[in-house]
């Protein structure tokens, strides 16, 4: 209720503050997941179905990068079981490069064809940037009430 009215620019009665302020606004970030996924899954659509670990990095949970795997021009990831949740979310499955030897990851469910895209029209290409989450506040409470 509290951000509700806040988001239509109202104020907080007096027990809506309190109550505001005693047990908190909800989670701003409810939606999160969703969204990290909603974004990963574009991603994937515009690399063709294929990707690195690499690429899935921002969307997922990866260990700590070691600096001294990146100086010596290794592999960011020496663990790569991190993309495990999103091999399993959407039907994902590794494989490796034969020209470069690379582990890459295949979607064929996120794969879209010409005749698919034909059917869906043009949209506009979404941002693939990470999803990041929303600043948690304690109370929508003015400093007032």
């Amino acid at each position: 209720v509290a951000q509700q009215r806040l988001e239509r620019g109202a104020q907080l009665t007096f027990v809506e503050a309190i109550f505001s302020f005693v047990f908190g606004d909800g989670d701003p970030n409810a939606k999160f997941d969703e969204q990290r996924w909603t974004a990963l899954a574009t991603l994937i659509q515009q690399r063709g179905g294929v990707v690195t670990a690499e690429e899935m990095a921002p969307f997922l949970d990866p260990p700590a990068v070691d600096p001294q795997a990146l100086a010596s021009g290794s592999a960011a990831y020496s663990d790569e079981s991190f993309v495990l949740p999103a091999l399993i979310r959407f039907g994902g499955e590794p494989f490796v490069d034969e020209g470069s030897g690379a582990l890459l990851y295949r979607f064929p469910a996120l794969q879209t064809t010409s005749v698919t895209r034909e059917y869906l029209g043009s949209a506009p290409a979404a941002s693939t940037a990470p999803v990041e989450e929303a600043p948690w506040e304690l109370t929508a409470a003015s400093p007032g009430q």
